[in-house]
């Protein structure tokens, strides 16, 4: 009886040999993303180094500006040179926003690179000849994100955030203005307006926009790819996940940039208890307690679950295929005889049934259901549940104060 080959690629030729899909066809009705991707050079240190020197100029040079002019005619506010007020300009204008940018250029090239490395891994295997991944992609990803809608989608969001906080009433000695009437930015109309605003509120928020756009396309594209493509895990794939890591990379990646933004959020909200003003226990400083460690593990899952499932169902056939040979050997041998009068002709059943039963356990072993390096995914989870608990114990440290 013959047995399956561990890591066999005889699969190989049947996937994507390569995946002709440019990044620039995920960005077809978004005008800024196509901008940015013509930019000169290569890599996102070309549009972080944009993101910073725009925000260095606008909110840092402007803000200087303002704080300068204003504080010689004797206004009284809070400068962008306070102490108080300059290591958080520091951090939202040189690494927060930055962010924004890298994330909103990168997505769509971490899109595709997932799929590619399926198809150059050899995993991805077609159920119907008449469909190639490439064509796959385009029609469940770019076709779909070339619509208009998507384009005045995130340019009623960008609209819609500007709004919403250029019209709210800053009470008098509001408390990220930390006892001071106002603060540098509300000063001059005309520079909040022109520059401020289009800065940090219209453009992060249209990008944020469109990349829970791309994320929503890239999901369906996952979840449905199984039912076009059938998944075939390589054993002892140097990803040591079947070939199936770049699944698992993506969603690690997605899972990072919620942590870090939500421990951005953390920080402001928290930021004042450093100069004795206290937290202010409302519904938007603890809803993020309960809120932060349910969306975390539904960022994290979301993009992998079809992929675990899709692997669970490939180990299961591929240590049935084992079972039955093992089934099939056991009720060929007699037992009795091994025991009884041993010989090599008996002994060749029984050889058989060990060098099964040793693939089997190989198998069980090597056969992946989570597309996740351990260490990748365990790193991930300490700094989340850090991020966390620093927030928890600064709220239970104000509830504290309070009694």
């Amino acid at each position: 009886m013959q047995l399956p080959v561990l890591g066999s690629t005889t699969h190989l030729a049947n996937s994507e040999a390569h995946l002709p899909v440019a990044a620039s066809e995920l960005c077809n009705s978004d005008p800024l993303l196509k901008w940015l991707m013509r930019l000169p050079g290569g890599g996102s240190w070309r549009v972080t180094t944009l993101a910073v020197c725009v925000h260095a100029v606008f909110c840092l040079g402007g803000g200087s500006a303002v704080s300068f002019h204003y504080a010689r005619l004797g206004h009284e506010f809070l400068s962008i040179f306070d102490l108080r007020e300059l290591p958080l300009a520091l951090f939202v204008y040189l690494v927060a926003a930055p962010a924004i940018w890298t994330l909103y250029e990168g997505q769509p090239r971490w899109i595709l690179q997932t799929f590619s490395e399926l198809s150059s891994n050899g995993v991805i295997l077609r159920r119907r000849q008449t469909l190639s991944l490439e064509a796959y992609l385009r029609q469940t990803i770019c076709r779909p994100l070339s619509s208009p809608w998507y384009f005045a989608i995130a340019l009623v969001a960008g609209l819609t955030g500007v709004v919403m906080v250029a019209s709210t009433a800053y009470p008098a000695h509001y408390r990220y203005f930390f006892g001071e009437p106002t603060i540098w930015f509300l000063l001059s109309r005309s520079y909040f307006w022109v520059l401020w605003v289009p800065a940090v509120l219209f453009v992060p928020v249209y990008m944020v926009a469109w990349l829970f756009i791309r994320q929503v396309f890239a999901l369906r594209s996952l979840h449905s790819m199984y039912g076009n493509f059938r998944l075939m895990p390589v054993p002892f794939h140097p990803d040591r996940c079947n070939g199936v890591a770049a699944v698992g990379e993506y969603a690690m990646k997605t899972a990072r940039a919620f942590v870090f933004f939500a421990g951005w959020v953390f920080i402001m909200t928290t930021f004042p208890m450093l100069f004795k003003i206290p937290m202010r226990l409302d519904a938007t400083t603890l809803l993020p307690l309960i809120v932060y460690p349910i969306a975390l593990p539904v960022l994290l899952l979301g993009p992998v679950w079809s992929t675990h499932r899709a692997m669970c169902h490939a180990k299961s056939r591929a240590l049935e295929i084992l079972a039955v040979q093992m089934r099939a050997l056991l009720s060929r041998t007699d037992t009795t005889v091994l025991v009884e009068t041993p010989t090599e002709r008996t002994l060749a059943p029984y050889a058989m049934i060990q060098t099964v039963s040793a693939q089997y356990r190989l198998l069980d072993k090597e056969y992946h259901t989570w597309p996740f390096h351990l260490p990748g995914i365990t790193r991930l989870g300490l700094t989340a549940t850090v991020t966390w608990l620093y927030y928890a114990v600064s709220v239970l440290m104000s509830l504290y104060s309070r009694v």
